[in-house]
């Protein structure tokens, strides 16, 4: 038997699962990074949003939640009973969701009591796999070298992240690229790989979280693509976090983009676990 436990934000939340984040900090990273952002007042606060815990009867956090629209629920590793109980009381609470995302085993679990509940269908829109680095393996023989973007270059930084948009999830935006792209730059979590002069490849970090920090997005225009790029500056920008201190580094690919998951392992990251995301209507 769990129960579900709603806390009344970002501030509360963090302190209520200290514990399970810090036990699972990897596939908590996602919620641990936004709770820190909002409540930090780096994102605004929406109407509507979920800050959950899910308990066992001991008072014991097996699995945490959090809703933060117009995002999907995102959800920890947790176990199926507590999956599906989250889904059902979250359904018969009359809480309004569009899809969910997080473990595989967690957010089926889910995605299926939900539809039963609220007699709608869960549609898988993408597979990902969570990717850890295990020993790091910088490529050798690329030309050019790392650097930090600047805040000139933010310009550069919000064409590029639009770019990858684009190509990785069309669809209308969370946030506006320019504003993203200025807040990540300024606080020194972009990198550029430049090769003679120009730079021709981007790197980004989340806020390290409980340890963990969370590359992405990583992103070469066309023309400068297969040239050990998108390696090198993964690379050099892993050393930087290990180097200010991150316990882990970790890393989301699509499961469909497998030259890219070899990129990857190229240099040390190896599968953790697989993510998906679910319509639901």
């Amino acid at each position: 038997m769990v129960q579900l436990q709603r806390h009344a934000g970002p501030d509360r939340w963090l302190a209520a699962a200290a514990g399970f984040l810090t036990a699972d900090p990897v596939s908590t990273n996602v919620q641990a990074v936004t709770a820190g952002r909002i409540a930090a007042g780096e994102e605004s606060t929406r109407p509507h949003q979920l800050w959950a815990t899910i308990e066992d009867r001991a008072g014991q956090v097996v699995g945490v939640a959090i809703h933060t629209p117009p995002r999907p629920l995102a959800l920890s590793r947790m176990p199926h009973q507590a999956a599906a109980s989250l889904a059902d009381a979250l359904a018969g609470a009359g809480h309004s969701l569009s899809g969910v995302i997080g473990p595989r085993p967690a957010a089926e679990a889910f995605a299926q009591t939900w539809a039963a509940r609220t007699g709608t269908r869960a549609v898988p829109r993408r597979a990902s796999s969570l990717l850890r680095l295990g020993r790091l393996r910088p490529p050798e023989t690329v030309p050019g070298a790392a650097m930090v973007a600047r805040e000139d270059q933010v310009d550069l930084v919000a064409h590029w992240l639009r770019w990858f948009s684009q190509e990785a999830d069309p669809g209308p935006a969370v946030e506006d690229s320019a504003t993203i792209a200025r807040r990540r730059v300024l606080a020194g979590q972009v990198w550029l790989w430049v090769d003679g002069g120009l730079p021709v490849s981007l790197a980004a970090a989340s806020a390290p979280a409980f340890g963990v920090v969370r590359l992405g997005p990583v992103f070469t225009p066309p023309a400068a693509r297969r040239r050990g790029y998108a390696s090198a500056v993964t690379a050099a920008l892993s050393a930087a976090s290990l180097g200010a201190g991150a316990a882990e580094v970790v890393l989301v690919v699509d499961q469909d983009n497998q030259r890219a998951a070899r990129v990857y392992r190229a240099i040390g990251f190896r599968l953790d676990h697989h993510w998906v995301e679910l319509e639901l209507g």
